[in-house]
Formats: structure tokens, sequence, C-alpha cells
């Protein structure tokens, strides 16, 4: 292989950047907070890699997998502490496209707390 000359190191590092800058506008250009109820969680690998989808009493579908961006490095942590039947106020970035297999990816999650009601009767 030949040694790379200057304007093709120059070319592909800028190649290079301006990928970096697109995937993360796209990534901050789509950040949603939105409130869901796990209904299933599963858990899958292959060649090496691992997927953590959540799916949502709404129909969603999520995927839980590190993000650079935001300095999650601890998506099977996050994937652990999710349980079936809970509601929780969940941040993700991405759009979902089925057709290219894309998926929101989950940021962050919290779970929300059952509030009891006070009842207050009216006196006469």
């Amino acid at each position: 292989m030949d040694d790379m000359t200057l304007d093709e190191v120059l070319y592909t590092l800028a190649l290079f950047g301006v990928w970096m800058f697109v995937r993360v506008v796209y990534q901050y250009s789509t950040i949603k907070t939105q409130r869901v109820t796990i209904k299933y969680l599963k858990y899958g690998a292959d060649a090496g890699s691992s997927q953590y989808m959540v799916y949502t009493k709404d129909g969603q579908v999520l995927r839980n997998t590190n993000l650079l961006f935001f300095a999650k490095f601890r998506s099977d942590e996050l994937f652990a502490g999710l349980k079936v039947g809970k509601t929780y106020d969940i941040k993700t970035c991405g759009i979902r496209a089925p057709f290219l297999g894309w998926y929101k990816n989950i940021i962050s999650v919290k779970e929300v707390k059952a509030t009891k009601r006070r009842v207050v009767k009216k006196s006469k």
C-alpha cells in the first residue's frame, strides 16, 4: 500500500470531522423525554455485541446502548435496573426508522414513584 500524501490525510480527517459533527447534531437535536411503562425487556447478543431492547405499553421499542457523546457507558446497569410494569420518565435521542433498523436510544431513566391521593371531604 502506498504512503498517503498530506492532502489525502487532511481530506480523510476532514471527512471524519464532518461525520462526527453530523452525529453530534443529530443526537442532540432529537432529544426527547417521555413517560413510559415497561411491557417487556429483551437482551440479545451476537457477533460480540449485545443489545438491550425495551418494549413499552404504548407500542414503542427503544434501544439501550452506550453513547459516547452523552458519556453513557453503563447501559448494562441501566438495563438491569428496569422492571416490567414500572413507569419511568425516559430521555431518548434518535428516531425510529423500521426500514433502516434504527431505534430511539435511551440516554437516562428516572422511575416515577406512585403517589397517594388525598381525599378532601367538603364540610357542610
